[in-house]
């Protein structure tokens, strides 16, 4: 094989590699924000009760 074909063969391997990393990455950052969309959010506010022992004059 000539050596200009054989060049043009490795480079496209390469493309599809950084390509295919590029993707994964991409799908995770996807997912991470889904969980964090279905995971997160904001609780609803409740109150804090519990019994505390004060000094003597202060009742």
């Amino acid at each position: 094989m000539p050596r200009n074909v054989l060049a043009l063969r490795k480079n496209p391997t390469v493309q599809i590699s950084a390509r295919r990393w590029g993707l994964v990455a991409a799908a995770a950052i996807v997912v991470l924000l889904v969980v964090a969309w279905i995971d997160g959010g904001e609780e609803p506010l409740h109150t804090i009760e519990q019994p505390i022992d004060l000094p003597g004059d202060a009742r």
